[in-house]
């Protein structure tokens, strides 16, 4: 079971005994969804803790002050029934908080509505931990990504994501000292599988070979995600990643192309929060009229799609690429990025069709979103969105507005 650490505040103005029966009726409710464990406002806070932080009673305000350095390192959560002032109590908490420069969150109102709101902050917390990294970063950004190429820094101090540089030339190696029956299994299991395909069979098994070398970088550095150069790629092992980085996806294993850490940083943000694994794409048309978008690339998911094509990379016509066709229902759309990684585009909208297209990369959607695309004609965070299936957008505005990013679009 999920488990949750709750931490009390009160006055001592305030009786024990009346306080204790409090506080264990807030046990008792938050047990139906978690395992809780009790601490005390000087217990120190164990790494990684889903945290409730209890206001019993007015007069808390100062006790809870005491633990500002730890409050500003995490999120808050001010949980508070409104008896005993503990309402007024958490307000005024909230406020200095954020006026801090912290996360907050006040938790207050029926228990239906509070147990959905602690369902979704577990979710956040999860999403919040994974972004910590690391992220790794196969021969750095393509060299056309010269909007959205992502500061270390500014990643770290934001999220304390950590990023590992992995040199092109390690995973050439790999790839490289891998037996020759390395990938087969995978390329028969995608070839059995797909509806047509436009590429031999040994294409198919050299571009499966990579699976297996990126794996070993995720075991080598701990990664939470990776992104590649995959163009690189191409020039040193005349295949692509396409293939490889749509299995590791389904694996749970997130990988993003170009390496494009901000794309990186989106996918498994959505990923955390939707339960699905996403699809980085470029936007190929826009019709302001019908708020129309066309997405285009050669990377997608197998379990996010109802059936693939086994194609050749787009740009190139060498290596192996799935061309996926999409159920009809609704997506939901995301960008995090700018310059300190504080801004983000979101959006939900309805799939028109998924139709290839010859011109374009090998799996294109075509959407109507529930917005205008002012955003992509005015004010891009770069190229490339990311996407998964269902309309997340509400759960994804909650974790944006949780940790203060600003919209843009």
């Amino acid at each position: 079971m999920k488990k949750l650490y709750l931490r009390p505040f009160s006055s001592p103005l305030h009786d024990a005994h009346h306080l204790e029966a409090k506080l264990s009726q807030a046990e008792g409710f938050l047990s139906d969804s978690f395992q809780v464990e009790r601490l005390s406002p000087t217990d120190e806070v164990p790494e990684e803790a889903f945290l409730v932080d209890l206001i019993l009673s007015g007069g808390s305000e100062g006790v809870f002050r005491v633990h500002a350095e730890e409050a500003l390192t995490r999120p808050v959560l001010l949980l508070a029934d409104g008896r005993d002032n503990s309402l007024a109590a958490a307000l005024e908490i909230l406020s200095w908080v954020k006026g801090q420069g912290g996360h907050a969150e006040l938790l207050h109102g029926s228990s239906e509505s509070l147990q959905w709101r602690l369902r979704e902050h577990y979710l956040y917390h999860l999403a919040r931990v994974r972004l910590k990294g690391p992220f790794g970063t196969v021969g750095g950004p393509s060299e056309w990504l010269i909007a959205g190429e992502c500061d270390y820094g500014n990643l770290r101090r934001r999220w304390g994501s950590e990023v590992v540089e992995i040199p092109m030339e390690e995973l050439e190696e790999l790839y490289q000292a891998l037996p020759p029956s390395a990938g087969k299994e995978e390329a028969d299991s995608l070839w059995k599988g797909s509806r047509s395909s436009e590429i031999g069979r040994n294409e198919l098994e050299k571009a499966c070979r990579l699976l297996p070398a990126l794996e070993e970088l995720f075991k080598r550095y701990a990664l939470k995600a990776l992104t590649v150069r995959c163009f690189g790629l191409i020039e040193s092992l005349a295949t692509t990643g396409c293939t490889a980085f749509s299995l590791l996806n389904d694996r749970g294993l997130t990988c993003g192309c170009e390496g494009d850490l901000s794309s990186l940083f989106s996918m498994v943000l959505l990923e955390c929060l939707s339960g699905v694994p996403s699809f980085m794409a470029n936007p190929s048309l826009l019709e302001r009229e019908g708020n129309r978008i066309v997405l285009a690339h050669c990377t997608v998911p197998t379990k996010i799609v109802e059936g693939y094509r086994l194609q050749s990379h787009f740009e190139t016509k060498i290596g192996a690429a799935l061309g996926g066709s999409f159920l009809p229902g609704q997506v939901t759309l995301l960008r995090v990025g700018g310059p300190r990684m504080d801004e983000f585009f979101l959006a939900s909208g309805e799939l028109l069709d998924s139709q290839p297209d010859p011109n374009l990369c090998r799996t294109r959607i075509n959407l109507r979103l529930n917005r205008s695309l002012d955003y992509f004609f005015e004010n891009p965070l770069g190229n490339h969105i990311v996407v998964v299936p269902g309309d997340q957008e509400k759960r994804v505005e909650g974790f944006c507005r949780l940790f203060n990013l600003r919209r843009r679009g």
